[in-house]
């Protein structure tokens, strides 16, 4: 364990769902990606690290200053 992590950031480009009826335009690859996405937070979250996550680079980058100690996951 990285005792010295407080957070773990994960940064996707996984879409975000505004309602449920637009689901149904997504590709299988996004919707796998929502899925996995899900289980690595979970994952984090379970061994006792804060998550932060960021859905692209660019509000990542607005917020670097804050990370500074943290473990970046990009997972794109």
């Amino acid at each position: 364990m990285l005792h010295s992590l407080q957070r773990i950031v994960l940064i996707t480009n996984v879409k975000k769902i505004p309602n449920e009826g637009y689901a149904k335009h997504m590709s299988s690859f996004d919707i796998t990606k929502r899925i996995t996405n899900k289980l690595i937070g979970k994952a984090i979250r379970r061994n006792g690290y804060e998550l932060v996550e960021y859905n692209n680079l660019h509000d990542f980058l607005l917020n670097i200053d804050a990370h500074k100690s943290d473990l970046v996951f990009p997972y794109y």
